[in-house]
């Protein structure tokens, strides 16, 4: 691990001067992430009654910094020394000097990016930590998230070449996935695998703006009717983790299937994603799904006007009570989880309040009073106090909401000033001028006639 790390500074540093030994640096770091996926694959993926090992981890040991050391951060440290490779205009040509090279490490990759039994353990011990550290992009010794995070800068760096690289291994893995699933259903080996390529496929915004560039390159309404029919359809009891993914998936491939310039838009398929979602952010759903269906949801709405309209409209007289359920949904969801996702339903609220002032007018009352109790427990973290004073900017902008604004929140925005435990924090204590102003220039507006 200590020569890995040298390594890397020395790339960092003199990779300039050294571009024949990178070569060699960038050969040797893939044959050894090569050979060491079986391992990690027995010891990190498999759970223990699939591998025959008592322990998913390596004994921990720690550097000469003290610092912890097992082969999670080996492997992170190797692809980490790829990133800068990657990275790097001088050293890049490298590796897509040769397409197979960059192929073959994609490839290998995608089969790193697989959920690893600690995060599974994770899920059932705590769900909304779980939510937090898989949209960590920062997390330094995540093998899952470092290999994501490669897989985008090849998306950067090789453009049209690292999307064919991505789309080649993720045909593969799918169909190794479909194989493993024939040879034995029971086993997390094909659902992971699955899982992995639909992250893979869905996380990058260079994909899929790809696809809106060539629609040919990706048969993406076929994937979404397999979705449909096949991993939505799965028990969020027995695979919960797949249903998440497609999930997820899906929404974030709403625009795509929504642009009549790409495809025939098929409004019955984007209802029935919209209907999946709003039954997974039942409270008898796992935490998980409920954030992530949420989020889907808020994507849903921020769809073309027209669209929207025809999709809300299809319900009918059903249509008031089934946005009111929704919003319902997501106030709940703010009241029963913690401070780590509670971004996820604060952004969809808002979203919904933006896009759907006239549902929200019977219920801004409920809505003030969650966001006013959220702000009271969170003021001093400024990230969550940003996003509840983002959901009051929307409904500042309704007129119907204006007395309950003046009246409620005002006074709260007085208290948090006089308060000493915000006296450190100027760019918070600004966004609630910001919006006090705003909900004051409002409310004269609307009191002042015309002469």
């Amino acid at each position: 691990m200590e020569c890995v790390k040298t390594m890397n500074i020395l790339v960092k540093e003199f990779g300039k001067s050294l571009q024949d030994a990178v070569i060699h640096v960038l050969q040797s770091t893939c044959t050894s992430l090569s050979s060491e996926y079986e391992i990690y694959f027995k010891h990190a993926i498999l759970s223990p009654n699939e591998s025959g090992i008592a322990t998913s981890q390596i004994a921990e040991r720690f550097d000469t910094e003290g610092e912890s050391i097992n082969f999670t951060t080996v492997i992170c440290q190797q692809i980490e020394l790829l990133a800068t490779i990657v990275c790097s205009r001088q050293l890049s040509k490298i590796l897509s000097s040769n397409k197979n090279n960059l192929a073959q490490l994609t490839y290998l990759l995608l089969g790193y990016c697989q959920l690893p039994q600690h995060l599974m353990e994770l899920w059932e011990d705590n769900p909304e930590q779980f939510v937090s550290e898989e949209d960590n992009q920062f997390s330094s010794y995540s093998i899952r998230t470092s290999c994501l995070k490669l897989l985008e800068d090849f998306n950067e760096t090789y453009d049209t070449l690292g999307i064919e690289s991505l789309l080649d291994a993720y045909n593969k893995r799918m169909q190794e996935s479909q194989s493993l699933y024939i040879q034995n259903p029971n086993s997390s080996t094909w659902w992971k695998l699955r899982e992995a390529s639909l992250m893979t496929i869905s996380s990058f915004t260079e994909f899929r703006d790809h696809i809106e560039d060539n629609p040919k390159v990706f048969d993406l309404v076929s994937l979404i009717s397999q979705l449909l029919d096949n991993d939505l359809n799965v028990s969020s009891e027995h695979l919960p983790f797949l249903k998440s993914r497609a999930i997820q998936c899906s929404s974030y491939f709403l625009n795509q299937i929504s642009n009549p310039k790409l495809f025939t838009v098929n409004l019955d398929m984007i209802k029935q994603l919209f209907i999946t979602y709003v039954n997974h952010m039942a409270e008898n759903q796992p935490i998980p799904i409920r954030l992530y269906s949420c989020q889907a949801t808020a994507r849903v709405f921020c769809l073309e006007k027209p669209l929207l309209d025809s999709l809300l409209s299809s319900f009918g007289a059903s249509r008031d009570e089934l946005l009111h359920g929704i919003l319902a949904s997501m106030c709940k969801l703010v009241n029963d989880i913690g401070e780590e996702p509670m971004y996820i339903p604060l952004e969809s609220i808002a979203v919904f309040v933006n896009f759907l002032p006239q549902v929200v007018i019977p219920h801004s009352e409920t809505v003030i009073s969650i966001m006013l109790t959220q702000l009271s427990k969170f003021s001093n973290d400024r990230t969550i106090a940003s996003d509840i004073i983002n959901v009051f900017d929307k409904l500042a902008e309704i007129p119907e909401t204006e007395a309950q604004l003046v009246n409620n929140v005002i006074p709260k925005i007085s208290q948090i000033f006089i308060s000493s435990a915000t006296a450190t924090a100027p760019d918070f204590i600004e966004n609630l001028l910001d919006l006090s102003h705003t909900i004051i220039v409002h409310a004269k507006k609307r009191i002042c006639l015309p002469c």
